[in-house]
Order: structure tokens, then C-alpha cells, then sequence
């Protein structure tokens, strides 16, 4: 679902349930830090393999866009992108 069409959605709580799972995917970030462990996360149907190591080295929020390329535009599990 796109932004306008979580916004637009009848039940109040499809909207809030984005950011929820930004925060949950954050901290299942620095959990994996914390741990020294890695995380996967799914891009175009893929699974991705994420150490802590780089995890560390891309800032843990830059984690997942790092990996992400072009193909992780409405993916639940990646940070919300800056807009310029």
C-alpha cells in the first residue's frame, strides 16, 4: 500500500501499523547490534543476509536502504526514505 492509501483506509489503525513496523524493524536492528548477530530481511523476493558489522558501518537506520536498491520501494521492512 502506498502512503495516500493507508491514509485513506477505513480503519484507523492500518495507518499507525507502518510506523509500527518501522519501530519494530528498528529495534530488531539494534537488538542485532547489541547481540553481535545478523538479520535478514527480504528484497524482491530475496532473501538478504545483514551482519551486525555492517549494520554498525552503515549507521544501523542506513542498513537496510544500503542493501535495498531499486527494488525496495514499499517494502514494510525498510526505514521511511528522507524527502528532499
Amino acid at each position: 500500500m502506498t502512503h495516500d492509501q493507508l491514509n485513506q483506509a477505513r480503519d484507523r489503525d492500518l495507518p499507525a501499523s507502518l510506523a509500527a513496523t518501522h519501530r519494530a524493524a528498528l529495534a530488531a536492528r539494534e537488538q542485532a547490534v547489541r547481540t553481535n548477530t545478523a538479520i535478514v530481511v527480504f528484497r524482491g523476493g530475496v532473501p538478504v543476509r545483514i551482519t551486525a558489522e555492517e549494520l554498525r558501518a552503515a549507521g544501523i537506520r542506513r542498513a537496510l536502504i544500503t542493501h535495498a536498491g531499486p527494488s525496495s520501494a514499499g517494502s514494510a521492512c525498510a526505514p521511511p526514505r528522507p524527502t528532499a
